[in-house]
């Protein structure tokens, strides 16, 4: 393995590590530190609609339909970029399609989101 490839997995590992427990739930975190708990992500307060493209995106990726999940990410993320869960959702659909740096860029989004909405808590 070249690498630049092994230092991607290892980045790639450790996003997602950072983020597991954090945004799988639609913005719930979920954490062994009380301090990093988050009970909603403000965005979704703001953008309903973009839960609920969320939520479809959940459901079409079950079924298989891929090209149709990553366009209801898209339809959310236009509503409201700063969704932690959908950048989480759409990194994991990159990974699964073998988009490595592409995951990666949507894992920093997500913790990137994740960090704006408690910072303006």
């Amino acid at each position: 393995m070249k690498a630049k490839e092994k230092t991607m997995g290892r980045r790639l590992m450790m996003a997602g590590l950072v983020l597991a427990g954090g945004v799988l739930g639609g913005g719930i975190v979920r954490a062994e530190d009380p301090s990093l708990v988050v009970e909603e992500e403000p965005a979704i307060q703001a953008a309903p609609l973009a839960q609920a493209h969320i939520e479809r995106s959940r459901e079409l990726q079950a079924q298989g339909e891929i090209a149709a999940a990553a366009e209801e990410l898209d339809k959310a993320l236009s509503l409201s970029s700063r969704l932690p869960s959908a950048h989480f959702n759409r990194a994991e659909l990159l990974r699964s399609q073998g988009d490595i740096e592409g995951a990666l860029r949507e894992y920093t989004r997500a913790i990137e989101a994740l960090a704006l909405d408690q910072y303006l808590r």
